[in-house]
């Protein structure tokens, strides 16, 4: 959900409209990007290390942005971080239903998955918004999103590491004289 607000934390971080505005394109780019590059990856490198991983690129980049002050650089960085996580996160959460789950059950545990992670990207501008207005600023809001990615993270770390169709077969044959 915080994709909806970044220009209007950018602007509170002293940027103009203008530039928050051409930052938030590098945010666009880099999801392409990150879906592209953790694409490849998933193939490559081992899944639960990647993904909890790409997870939690979002702390850095909460962190680069609350503390970014004006600073095009750091809000740049932001961004382009933020924007991989995203474009990342969706290819992961396709890859993990795929491959960790029983093939008969893809259609309900992508649609889960999918359906929390749309929930919570909807709650996160009303969140953003509500504290916003109550504190007249959005530091309360980047600060709790810290704790919520790192949830997430936890939670794809549990994926199981295979699967459950994979471990009942393996089960089945280990039982075969």
């Amino acid at each position: 959900g915080l994709f909806i607000q970044l220009v209007p934390i950018m602007q509170g971080n002293g940027l103009s409209l203008a530039m928050a505005a051409t930052i938030v394109g590098i945010f666009g780019s880099s999801s392409i990007v990150g879906r592209l590059l953790i694409g490849y990856l998933l193939d490559r490198l081992p899944t639960r290390m990647l993904s909890v991983a790409v997870f939690l690129l979002p702390v850095p980049a909460t962190l680069l942005l609350w503390q970014s002050s004006g600073s095009v650089p750091m809000a740049i960085a932001a961004a382009a971080v933020f924007g991989l996580a995203g474009g990342g996160q969706t290819d992961i959460l396709a890859y993990l239903a795929a491959k960790r789950f029983p093939k008969a059950a893809f259609a309900s545990t992508y649609g889960v998955a999918t359906a929390v992670f749309a929930l919570t990207a909807s709650l996160g501008p009303l969140l953003a918004a509500a504290l916003f207005d109550a504190w007249q600023s959005y530091v309360p809001f980047l600060l709790m999103i810290i704790p919520m990615v790192c949830v997430g993270a936890l939670l794809i770390w549990l994926v199981p590491s295979h699967s459950v169709a994979d471990r009942a077969g393996a089960s089945a044959r280990a039982e075969v004289p």
